[in-house]
């Protein structure tokens, strides 16, 4: 249906469904030459995956059922946080995102990998979990 959607509306040279990808090596291609991921339900795991390639992230903002993977994408720097999962509002998260920030590939690549290693590294994870025990350990 997605595909028949950017068939009809000739963008089907620019929009590419990938679908499941198995092989690291590919996911890691893919997201590396890729403007965007777009997500449209919980980011999980992909997202700071994307992000360590300097790839930035479309994805829902789930207030009732978050996941915490979507922290990574800092709005507006990193990626698209989106209210309501419409096909407006991907299409206007998308466009708004390449309008303003879609040239700009070398400091947005620069921005989610700096996103990653300040929250999503073993070290970084290391010290806020002992932050959280000197945290219940000082109350």
């Amino acid at each position: 249906e997605l595909e028949a959607g950017a068939a009809e509306h000739n963008l089907a040279e620019q929009v590419q469904f990938r679908g499941a990808i198995y092989d690291n090596a590919a996911v890691a291609h893919e997201l590396y030459h890729a403007d965007m991921l777009v997500s449209p339900g919980q980011i999980g795991l992909a997202g700071i995956h994307a992000h360590g390639l300097g790839c930035p992230v479309l994805t829902l903002t789930d207030r009732s059922n978050p996941a915490p993977e979507v922290e990574v994408i800092e709005n507006g720097t990193t990626g698209v946080l989106i209210e309501t999962l419409t096909a407006k509002a991907v299409a206007d998260g998308i466009e708004a995102w390449l309008a303003a920030r879609g040239r700009d590939r070398a400091s947005v690549r620069v921005a989610c990998r700096e996103r990653v290693a300040a929250h999503y590294t073993p070290a970084a994870q290391t010290e806020l979990i002992m932050q959280a025990i000197r945290d219940v350990l000082d109350a």
